[in-house]
């Protein structure tokens, strides 16, 4: 959960945007309160988001940009732990020129740029295209959620993260297996989520996001990782 107030907070969807099928909402253990998203784009942004360790705090639909006299709601605000502030535009690949070329561009990206410019905001695009590539991995950060929700109501948490973080004092990797039958003490289920908890904070990452299974090998982050 962020510390520090945030600059912005997200729009309130409107009563026709929450009517409609595409509504995304849970529970964020980074933000400590509830996201509403449309689209399952944008779930698959926050996710990713989520699951950063380098993104410290992120707000939906922070604000809108003037762009040639037309308003554009931009769909992500985040914060990088050295403080560096990003606004972030979803790009759907209908909206992308030369998709599969490594020229690619938003159509709209000169005026898009232009405005940011001015309005002296650092802009990002994030492809659709890209997140399609990353569904392995989004899959993984969606399946493993629930964990990282239930992390925050264990009231042993912090006992148990040091005792999950022990573990690699002596193994440079091991698997969610290997972790749960060390801490046999606890339920496993609450040493997943523990396990799950530091791979968000960024204490632990996962070898391959691609594929999750029991037997999945996590490994202690470099302090360069973290920073």
């Amino acid at each position: 959960m962020p510390s520090n107030p945030l600059p912005f907070e997200p729009r309130v969807l409107t009563k026709s945007e929450r009517r409609r099928g595409d509504l995304y909402v849970f529970n964020s253990p980074k933000l400590g309160r509830r996201v509403e998203l449309i689209e399952c784009v944008r779930m698959a942004v926050a996710l990713r988001f989520e699951f950063n360790p380098l993104t410290l705090a992120y707000v939906e639909r922070p604000r809108t940009l003037d762009v040639q006299g037309d308003p554009v709601e931009l769909d992500f605000w985040t914060r990088e732990p050295r403080g560096r502030e990003r606004f972030w535009l979803v790009v759907a690949i209908d909206d992308t020129l030369s998709p599969r070329s490594p020229r690619r561009e938003y159509r709209r990206a000169r005026a898009l740029m232009e405005a940011a410019q001015l309005a002296q905001l650092s802009l990002e695009f994030c492809y659709e295209e890209d997140l399609q590539k990353d569904a392995a991995s989004l899959g993984t950060w969606y399946r493993l959620l629930p964990y990282a929700q239930t992390a925050l109501t264990l009231p042993n948490r912090e006992a148990l993260r040091t005792q999950v973080m022990a573990q690699f004092d002596t193994l440079t990797r091991a698997s969610f297996d290997q972790i749960e039958s060390a801490l046999r003490g606890f339920h496993a289920a609450d040493v997943r989520a523990i396990t799950v908890d530091l791979v968000c904070t960024g204490q632990l990452a996962l070898v391959d996001s691609a594929h999750l299974t029991r037997f999945s090998v996590l490994e202690r982050r470099s302090a360069h990782g973290q920073a």
